[in-house]
């Protein structure tokens, strides 16, 4: 019960991070852009619940989605092969998480037309 209570704790405080993080940029900071402060809202995140925590999992996903909105195809394949690796790692290769992360990274391979390189479970 504990441990479950420690757990949603830990998620809603990841959430909450990402939103004061986003919506929010701290002083000297107004400047910077959506990646830098999603990269630094993610450092947090690992220090943390560490850096295999699957509540990384979202700030991950925006993460990767910033760096392709930024052009960033490496970056971001690498961000969703991460978050691929966490959620097989915490859920499982058949998990709805899993899926979402291999089909999030089948795209990026679409996108820099690397069709074979499909990743297996």
């Amino acid at each position: 019960m504990i441990g479950i209570a420690r757990a949603t704790a830990a998620g809603i405080f990841a959430i909450g991070l990402l939103v004061v993080t986003l919506a929010a940029p701290s002083l000297g900071q107004a400047d910077e852009g959506v990646v830098a402060r999603l990269t630094n809202a993610l450092a947090a995140g690992e220090v943390h619940d560490g850096k295999t925590s699957p509540y990384l999992l979202p700030v991950i996903e925006e993460l990767a989605q910033a760096q392709l909105h930024e052009g960033a195809l490496g970056e971001a394949a690498a961000l969703r092969r991460r978050a691929l690796d966490i959620a097989i790692a915490a859920f499982g290769c058949d998990s709805a998480s899993a899926g979402e992360a291999m089909a999030a990274l089948a795209l990026i391979h679409i996108d820099r037309r690397r069709y074979l390189d499909a990743e297996r479970c």
